[in-house]
């Protein structure tokens, strides 16, 4: 009973932060605004997560973990590689469509992009996180963009996974690069997502709908088959 109990807070605390962070961004929600949508007491919050990040993080970890277990069914099901592409991206389109603050947040503010900062990997791929202008990050900022960098690299692995399966197939034409290909591919219809949401405000099945044309033209090309006039 005690265990219900606590997992009905912690639950109630979680949807409270995933209206105010999907309505209000990171840096502007605050605890106190989440606490209250969620009616309940300051120490709680502090207890299950003890502090904004680490509640924010909580929240997307677990939508990733949902998102992961979708990924990898598409990837390791028996379908041919193209509709394996095409039923992924819908996914993909799909989760962005109903996270779009979320993961515009994580991609880009948590990751300290919009501050200048950037990972580099090295040939152990080991994340370090670097400034492209001003000081370097604290080592407490690096861990804190280091955990969301490693959630969106896990999130291209399973469609890595997908894109090698087509190479080993004869899918692509030579001299194409698997996982440049697949994440240049997913992160392109997550820009195009975020802006169908945003600023044509497009539901989802219209989405949908378009992606399929897009992923067609990405995959096959929309010029003629002749040869480029010099």
């Amino acid at each position: 009973m005690e265990g219900a109990v606590e997992n009905s807070k912690k639950t109630r605390i979680l949807q409270a932060a995933e209206e105010v962070f999907s309505t209000r961004g990171y840096i502007e929600a605050t605890l106190d605004e989440i606490i209250k949508v969620a009616d309940t007491g300051k120490g709680t919050v502090y207890k299950y997560f003890g502090n904004k990040e680490n509640l924010f993080y909580t929240l997307v970890e677990e939508k990733h973990t949902k998102l992961m277990q979708d990924f990898w069914q598409v990837a390791q099901s028996t379908t041919d590689v193209e509709s394996k592409i095409h039923t992924y991206l819908e996914v993909w389109t799909r989760f962005l469509m109903a996270n779009t603050v979320l993961w515009q947040v994580m991609m880009f503010e948590m990751t300290g992009g919009n501050r200048g900062f950037t990972a580099v990997v090295d040939e152990k791929g080991a994340i370090k996180i670097k400034a492209q202008w001003g000081a370097q990050p604290t080592k407490a900022q690096s861990a804190s963009m280091e955990r969301y960098y490693h959630l969106l690299k896990a999130e291209t692995s399973s469609f890595e996974y997908i894109f090698l399966e087509a190479q080993s197939k004869n899918f692509f034409k030579e001299g194409i690069h698997p996982v440049d290909a697949s994440r240049n591919l997913m992160f392109s219809v997550a820009m195009v997502v975020f802006h169908w949401r945003g600023a044509e405000g497009r539901e989802v099945e219209d989405c949908c709908k378009h992606l399929h044309e897009m992923v067609h033209y990405m995959l096959y090309g929309i010029v003629r088959d002749q040869k480029l006039k010099k």
